[in-house]
């Protein structure tokens, strides 16, 4: 039995660690509160409720991203394209939001060790040379519809907010 670990099983490890670290910088930043009071300029509950905030948004998109990690170490590093989609997507929305806001917005730290991971990523020969370039722009597009849809949710939701004390 081989027991030499692969480039694809300690990516997705690190992928699984990452996402743990950077749902909870935004957990414990208070990226709920930013993303419905300053960016939405709803209430604390909306347009992300704590339902959604917590069984969608964090415990959700962990075991996604963990499954999608575990499907690249285990069956094809390909899946681990689509998790990088919406890595991807992401980062661009944690950067659109702290260049809007011109500070910090919870989730930007680790967006940092996000973006690493993205470069050693497409650096490593061995996880490029199983990927093809169609696949990539594939899971770019999936993750980003994937990150576009939960946030036009969240828009569509944050029309029937009314700030507390409205």
């Amino acid at each position: 039995m081989n027991n030499e670990v692969t480039l694809p099983v300690v990516v997705s490890v690190a992928l699984i660690a990452l996402a743990a670290a950077h749902i909870g910088e935004e957990t414990v930043k208070g990226f709920r509160r930013f993303f419905n009071t300053e960016w939405f300029r709803g209430n604390e509950n909306c347009p992300v409720s704590r339902a959604k905030g917590l069984f969608i948004d964090q415990i959700g998109l962990f075991l996604l991203l963990a499954g999608l990690a575990a499907l690249g170490a285990l069956l094809d590093s390909r899946w681990l394209l689509v998790a990088l989609g919406i890595i991807i997507a992401d980062l661009a929305q944690h950067a659109i939001f702290s260049m809007a806001k011109m500070k910090y917005t919870p989730g930007v730290a680790t967006s940092t060790l996000y973006l690493l991971y993205v470069i050693y990523f497409f650096g490593r020969e061995e996880l490029r040379s199983h990927l093809y370039r169609d696949w990539a722009w594939v899971a770019v597009a999936a993750g980003a519809a994937f990150i576009a849809a939960n946030y036009t949710i969240a828009k569509v939701q944050a029309g029937r907010c009314r700030p507390a004390g409205v």
